[in-house]
């Protein structure tokens, strides 16, 4: 088992099944608890990677609907413009952040399974991460089959939350879809196959 990120547990190849749940239990993840700004306004994932990319008609909705309670005054209206389009390149930079390390914890990952001679199975366990860049991952389908490495991407399925909440996504199917995109193709490039996870996932494990 290896865990993604500085601090998290790993074990060797062991068939010592308790130590492996052991290092399981002790797993958090690494999703972020907050981002670098305080999250005033509700912007889907979809919606900021727009935004990071120039999309003007994108921001300019964005900005009218978590605007519209801003007040009436000028001063108040562009704050809150302001603000929002702070929030979204924040968030475009932190998803991008964390595609760029799991992308590269793979890579680091894949270079040491090489050393082993003999096939392997790896089953990724993850939300999903953004796709920034489709031959970065392609690169990784090609590293894992020099590993002699075939992948099984797990996505943990996040679409739950509580519907009392007044902040829930605002769209959120279409960052599901983001999410997946890049877990779905590294899974094909990797001769695997890419299997969505609700409740304990036994049944995937066992026909993994």
């Amino acid at each position: 088992m290896a865990g993604f990120g500085t601090g998290a547990p790993s074990t060797p190849f062991t068939a010592d099944r308790a130590r492996i749940k052991q290092a399981l239990a002790r797993m958090v993840g690494q999703r972020q608890a907050g981002r670098s700004v305080d999250v005033g306004h509700n912007i889907a994932l979809v919606e900021a990677q727009a935004i990071e990319r120039g999309d003007r008609a994108m921001l300019d909705s964005v900005q009218g609907r978590e605007c519209a309670t801003a007040g009436s005054s000028p001063g108040a209206l562009e704050m809150c413009r302001g603000q929002v389009e702070i929030e979204a390149h924040s968030l475009a930079f932190d998803v991008n952040r964390d595609a760029d390390q799991t992308i590269q914890t793979l890579r680091d990952l894949f270079a040491g399974l090489r050393m082993i001679d003999a096939p392997k199975t790896l089953i990724l366990i993850s939300e999903g991460f953004v796709m920034s860049d489709e031959g970065m991952i392609l690169e990784l389908g090609t590293l894992a089959a020099d590993a002699r490495t075939s992948l099984y991407a797990l996505k943990l399925d996040n679409q739950m939350f509580d519907i009392a909440d007044a902040r829930v996504p605002i769209n959120p199917f279409a960052d599901r879809q983001a999410r997946s995109e890049g877990l779905e193709l590294l899974a094909g490039a990797a001769r695997g196959t890419l299997f969505t996870v609700t409740g304990t996932g036994q049944p995937l494990f066992e026909r993994s």
